[in-house]
């Protein structure tokens, strides 16, 4: 398990309790197609074709915090979105697509930002960050 996964998992555990929970998002891609076998008993995709999950730039970890509107609300509760970018103590360089999609979710009220700790995670989730 590399360093960052490691925070990941810490933070993951350690800020989804009470209102907020936190999921892991995957970024990447696979092939799917028919499986198939060979003569010789070697498995084959049969009509590949490559799937994308995520997009580049998705932070980590993402899901929700609620919170309890104020009095001029109405007063009930609602979820706040929370994207958070896990980064390796001293290391890892935010992408330009991390760095726009962290921007873009702040401007639309989502509690976002980039974390190397569970400390720091919790202030974005607390709207701090």
């Amino acid at each position: 398990m590399t360093l960052e996964v490691s925070v990941q998992n810490q933070i993951r555990s350690e800020c989804s309790k009470g209102a907020t929970r936190l999921f892991r998002q995957e970024s990447s891609f696979f092939y799917t197609g028919k499986p198939g076998t060979l003569r010789d008993g070697t498995k084959v995709l049969l009509h590949p074709r490559l799937v994308r999950v995520g997009f580049d730039g998705q932070p980590d970890l993402g899901g929700w915090t609620s919170v309890v509107v104020t009095p001029e609300m109405v007063g009930t509760t609602i979820a706040i979105a929370v994207q958070v970018e896990v980064k390796r103590p001293k290391k890892n360089k935010r992408s330009d697509e991390q760095i726009a999609f962290i921007a873009f979710c702040q401007s639309v009220g989502v509690r976002a930002g980039f974390a190397r700790s569970v400390a720091e995670a919790q202030k974005i989730i607390a709207g701090d960050a």
